[in-house]
């Protein structure tokens, strides 16, 4: 009978530190399921993918870590104190008693505890008001709770909790080291240390000398305004290369590509960008 894939994983004691990437080694070093009974191919999948679950749910940062974890909680905690205040005072506009707050019962109550609930839910009863002016209370009572209550408190805690993301984004990149911050430049590769056989490239070509012609070419055929013909407005997304010093540096900047293509990858993708992207503009 073949060993169950929980004890060929070794015992739990043998693992030292639970670590993931050990754990997903040994899945993989297990012999083929090619040559397994379909109970052990079977459990070998519901290993792994129990694994990958785990490693999703451990890739969450948990609520209570958020840097605007405890600005929320205050902000709810303020909305829910504020709430009795705001019943007493929309229920004297109306010339209504006070209505008692009650407790929720226990889960399992006594005999004494679930008569005193009971004695406390009749005198509540007997503070409403006529039909017509319970149901009056009741709009304008959902109405302050809404701009009273949640609304200038949901706005500040905006403000706050905004400042709050940004300065928890300023101290996880300020807290990379010199060697961290050019570690992305340090591992980068040159054409001739790789292996390009058999690869899918990706060619990045700068077109942002063409900007200005792209922009001027769209204007000159929006200039027509409304009356504009089709083919008019049809070509303010082509460009015409007239001028011989452009079609010159756009072949400069794709000879790179005929350098790549006598590796014989296996596909090469030439994206094209009109230079550096403009600064968002704040519309206030």
């Amino acid at each position: 009978k073949p060993e169950p894939i929980r004890n060929a994983m070794s015992k739990p004691l043998e693992l030292g530190v639970p670590s993931a990437k050990l754990l997903q080694d040994q899945l993989a070093a297990l012999p083929s399921s090619t040559s397994q009974p379909p109970e052990v191919v079977r459990e070998r999948q519901d290993v792994a993918v129990e694994l990958n679950k785990a490693i999703r749910e451990a890739k969450q940062q948990p609520f209570e870590r958020s840097p605007i974890w405890w600005l929320a909680y205050e902000t709810v905690t303020e909305i829910v104190m504020s709430i009795p205040g705001k019943v007493k005072s929309t229920r004297r506009m109306y010339s209504l008693q006070e209505m008692p707050f009650i407790p929720p019962c226990t889960d399992d109550p006594s005999p004494e505890e679930e008569a005193e609930y009971n004695e406390k839910v009749e005198q509540r009863k007997a503070t409403r008001g006529e039909d017509d002016k319970e149901n009056e209370w009741r709009s304008k009572f959902l109405e302050k709770v809404g701009t009273d209550c949640f609304g200038p408190r949901l706005s500040r805690f905006e403000v706050v909790a905004e400042e709050a993301i940004a300065l928890s984004r300023i101290n996880s990149v300020a807290s990379l080291s010199l060697r961290d911050r050019v570690q992305t430049y340090l591992d980068r590769q040159s054409v001739e240390s790789i292996e390009m056989g058999g690869s899918v490239l990706m060619y990045e070509v700068d077109l942002g000398f063409l900007g200005p012609k792209i922009d001027a070419a769209a204007a000159a055929a929006a200039a027509g305004g409304p009356k504009a013909t089709e083919a008019e407005v049809a070509l303010q997304h082509v460009l015409m290369l007239e001028d011989g010093d452009d079609r010159e540096l756009a072949k400069q900047r794709l000879q790179g590509v005929l350098s790549l293509l006598e590796s014989s990858p296996l596909a090469v993708l030439v994206v094209a960008h009109n230079g550096t992207p403009r600064p968002d503009v704040d519309p206030s």
